[in-house]
């Protein structure tokens, strides 16, 4: 079965997309305003207002379940996933707290606590002050109590392959795959980058695709060996990133970190 389209955020164009009826559209750059468009346009019902509770939760445990609901029906299933589980942890620990009795020391204790990496607890941090601040969006707590907590920087994770290594995964990989690893390699460019990139981006006389990704602008010059082929899919996916797995889906960061 086909996964539901949803609207996802582009970082080089700093609006919202979703994909309906096999083109692309720009729903804007709010997110909420993106959603209400989306919604609109494919005549199905926002799961917000007339879905939340009368009155506000008096705990944590209930305030996730709520959230998580919400998340289940305007979020992608991997981001619901992520979320969960993180969630899951955090309420595991606190869910009979009231909201209002949080506070953001007790929020960095109990992560130091658990003997995470630095990148584990800012993964965690991050995600339980997003549900707060959609919980006071929602007016379902009066605040977010643990606005300032402080999350740890990311750990910077560094692997070297040898050649052989490489050679191994190269006659192993899928073919979508196999493009991808390929030009990561001839290019030294950020997964991210490769994911988003599209023809507009593509300067072909001199092989350079000019980029912007968070306010930075990014040079990748491009192989000539492989202009020939960014071509073809340049004429197959005029308006779209370039890059596809084999079902014709561009690549995500997270696509490629799972397979």
């Amino acid at each position: 079965m086909a996964r539901k389209a949803k609207p996802w955020f582009r970082s080089d164009r700093g609006c919202w997309f979703v994909y309906h009826q096999g083109k692309q559209i720009n729903l804007g750059k709010d997110e909420k305003s993106a959603w209400e468009k989306f919604h609109s346009l494919t005549g199905t019902k926002p799961p917000i207002a007339s879905d939340l509770p009368l009155e506000r939760p008096r705990d944590i445990d209930a305030l996730v379940d709520i959230c998580l609901a919400y998340y289940k029906a305007t979020r992608s299933n991997n981001s619901w996933t992520v979320a969960k589980a993180r969630l899951s942890k955090f309420r595991k620990r606190f869910g009979t707290y009231a909201p209002e009795k949080l506070t953001p020391g007790q929020l960095e204790r109990w992560s130091r606590e658990q003997g995470w990496s630095s990148s584990g607890s800012r993964g965690v941090l991050t995600v339980v002050n997003a549900f707060l601040n959609w919980c006071e969006r929602e007016k379902l707590i009066a605040e977010n109590p643990v606005a300032g907590v402080h999350k740890p920087s990311m750990e910077r994770r560094t692997l070297l392959l040898t050649d052989d290594q490489v050679k191994r995964l190269l006659e192993v990989a899928p073919d979508d795959l196999k493009i991808m690893m390929q030009l990561l390699d001839s290019t030294v460019a950020r997964p991210h980058l490769l994911c988003t990139m599209q023809a507009s981006h593509i300067d072909w006389n001199n092989g350079i695709a000019k980029m912007r990704s968070k306010g930075k602008q990014y040079l990748l010059y491009l192989p000539k060996c492989w202009l020939d082929y960014l071509r073809v899919m340049a004429r197959r996916f005029p308006d779209g990133p370039l890059l596809r797995t084999q079902r014709g889906k561009p690549w995500t960061p997270n696509g490629l970190r799972q397979r």
